[in-house]
């Protein structure tokens, strides 16, 4: 049973991105704000970046494994995807990656209010998910080529 299963890269660099986000948020808590003297700010600062870690984290979670079960299931690969349908949907499955990558990015700069985080999130998401359909072309399937896509 053990002998058909393969590392999947993908599952493993996102995996490897949310601990980063964690870690970095951690690392964050730990370092008091030098700019403000009021503990109040402090904690209205640190509750927006909890929030968007979890706005980070949750909807990539959600996307990528509808995405993945889509494309991996026997009943989806066959008969109701076509090959077009198949790469929008792995370039939208590799452009969540880039924008969780983005995320993080957003997080080191450490944005200083609650209107630069939720401006750098909505551009972080929208570049993330445009770069591979930007980048990535539809190739003609070949007739020797397996219809099944690698992850």
């Amino acid at each position: 049973m053990l002998n058909n299963l393969k590392m999947n890269r993908y599952g493993l660099a996102g995996f490897g991105l949310i601990v980063l986000m964690l870690i970095i948020r951690l690392v964050q808590v730990r370092v008091p704000i030098e700019s403000t003297e009021s503990p109040l700010l402090y904690r209205v600062v640190s509750v927006g970046t909890d929030f968007y870690v979890l706005l980070s984290i949750v909807p990539f979670i959600a996307v990528t494994l509808f995405i993945s079960r889509r494309l991996n299931s026997k009943s989806y690969t066959k008969q109701r995807l076509s090959s077009h349908d198949r790469f929008t949907l792995q370039n939208i499955f590799i452009g969540a990656h880039l924008a969780l990558f983005l995320l993080i990015i957003g997080m080191l700069l450490g944005l200083p209010n609650l209107l630069w985080q939720i401006a750098y999130y909505v551009i972080a998401v929208t570049v993330g998910l445009l770069i591979p359909f930007q980048l990535l072309t539809p190739q003609e399937p070949d007739e020797k080529s397996d219809d099944k896509l690698e992850f």
